[in-house]
């Protein structure tokens, strides 16, 4: 059976896509045809992110464009305005893969995209939407895992889900919360349990995301899932 992941037609919006797994993500959905708008406050780095991925679209005809919008994650109105700019360049928007939740305390960002993005996957009849959180910041997280199953359950009628993501030790979490160390001791300072640890695999993380993201998933809604590879267990 074939079970490759096409997105093409499709339009994504990611924030805090500046990140290692932002950017990953990024580059595993124009693989797979989608178009997306990079959102995120690092202006040099998501200009740069959106001209590898045109740049590879050059050769790679199949790959969906990608375009660069400064975004602060504080400003309720430059959030917001990531869907309406994905809508406008792309046609429309069918994807949202929300980073701007990964280690922030509030989830509000996922609640100002939600609510411009509704429309247009009503309209559309699907929408596939993404929230990241950090098992080593919010182990528990109630408020927003109820949110998010009352987003779920109200659109229960149309292929339109919601589901968070939680991953365990990023690159970026790990340089900001240990400035003295390298990345295995820091490693080893959140996990003393185990004597030898990877960082989360960007690369496989991305291609679940691709795979939530398609018709593929859409059996999958309202669940909070851990892509840590088992380390929530410690």
């Amino acid at each position: 059976m074939d079970i490759s992941i096409r997105l093409s037609e499709r339009t994504a919006v990611v924030t805090g896509a500046c990140s290692s797994l932002g950017r990953a993500i990024c580059q595993k959905l124009t693989e797979c045809g989608a178009s997306v708008l990079i959102a995120d406050l690092n202006g040099k780095s998501g200009e740069r992110l959106a001209e590898d991925l045109m740049n590879q679209r050059e050769v790679h005809e199949k790959r969906g464009r990608a375009v660069f919008l400064h975004t602060d994650p504080q400003n309720h109105q430059q959030v917001s305005d990531t869907v309406i700019r994905g809508a406008e360049t792309f046609g429309g928007v069918d994807i949202l893969v929300d980073l701007f939740t990964l280690d922030t305390k509030s989830f509000e960002s996922a609640q100002w995209l939600t609510e411009r993005a509704l429309p247009f996957f009503t309209s559309r009849k699907r929408g596939k939407t993404l929230f990241f959180r950090s098992e080593l910041v919010h182990p528990e997280d109630q408020d927003f895992q109820k949110w998010m199953e009352d987003k779920a359950k109200a659109n229960l009628t149309l292929p339109i889900n919601f589901n968070i993501l939680r991953v365990g030790a990023t690159e970026e979490y790990l340089l900001k919360t240990y400035p003295q160390k390298n990345i295995q001791q820091a490693l080893t300072e959140c996990y003393p349990q185990v004597d030898s640890l990877r960082l989360a695999d960007s690369s496989q993380i991305a291609s679940t995301v691709s795979f939530l993201s398609s018709p593929w998933g859409n059996a999958i809604n309202g669940e909070s899932l851990s892509l840590s590879g088992g380390l929530r267990l410690l």
